[in-house]
C-alpha cells in the first residue's frame, strides 16, 4: 500500500533514491493513505520510543491534512527538538492552495512535486500559509520528482489514475507529493 510504495522510493533496491540506508517503519496510515490523528500519534509515539542513539536522522511525513491538528504538531515539535529532520508533503490540492499541514509548520520542510521536466505539476500545493496573520511559509521549502515515480506495490495494489500493477515484479507509477517527499527524505 501506501507506506510500501514510499519506503521503496526512499530505500528500494531497484528504484530508491538511498537504496543502502536503514529505514524503521511505523504505520500511521492505512494502505489507502488514510488515518486518524490517533495513528499517526501512535508512529510518533513509537519511533520515539525507540533508544535516541537508534532513531531515524529523517521523519517521512509522506500526508497532508487541509487544517492544523495541534497534538500532531506537538508530537512533530517535539521530533525536531530530538535533531530529527521532519520531511513531509506539501499537498496534491492544487498550486493555489496553500501548503498543507504538517507541511506547514516552520519545524517541518515542505516539499512539492515536480514534473519530469522540473516544473511544478498543477496538483501540486504551493501557496504560501498565514497564521495569526503571520506569514509561517510562502511556498514549499523543496522541490522534488513527483510525477510517475516508479514505485513498489503490494499484491492486489493499483497504481494511481488505473495504472496497472507491472507483474511480476510488482511495480507500478504514481504521482504525487507523497512521492516527492519521499524523494526529499531520502536525499536528506
Amino acid at each position: 500500500g501506501h507506506g510500501t510504495a514510499v519506503a521503496s522510493v526512499i530505500a528500494g533496491r531497484f528504484v530508491g533514491v538511498s537504496p543502502r540506508v536503514r529505514l524503521q517503519s511505523y504505520a500511521a496510515l492505512d494502505a489507502q493513505g488514510h488515518g486518524a490523528t490517533s495513528t499517526v500519534l501512535k508512529a510518533v509515539d513509537a519511533m520515539l520510543s525507540v533508544p535516541p542513539d537508534e532513531r531515524p536522522d529523517i521523519l517521512c511525513v509522506p500526508l497532508g491534512m487541509a487544517s492544523s491538528d495541534e497534538a500532531i504538531a506537538r508530537a512533530l515539535r517535539l521530533v525536531a527538538a530530538q535533531n530529527i529532520l521532519v520531511v513531509a508533503a506539501a499537498g496534491n490540492e492544487g498550486s493555489e492552495k496553500p501548503v498543507q499541514f504538517p507541511a506547514s509548520m516552520s519545524e517541518v520542510l515542505s516539499v512539492g512535486a515536480l514534473d519530469e521536466d522540473g516544473r511544478p505539476l498543477g496538483f501540486s500545493n504551493r501557496g504560501s500559509v498565514e497564521r495569526d496573520g503571520k506569514l509561517q511559509k510562502e511556498g514549499p521549502d523543496l522541490w522534488a520528482p513527483g510525477a510517475n515515480t516508479l514505485a513498489a506495490v503490494g499484491v492486489g495494489t493499483r497504481g494511481g489514475s488505473d495504472d496497472p500493477v507491472l507483474p511480476p515484479a510488482r511495480y507500478t507509477t504514481m504521482s504525487g507529493t507523497w512521492f516527492s517527499c519521499a524523494v526529499g527524505a531520502g536525499l536528506g
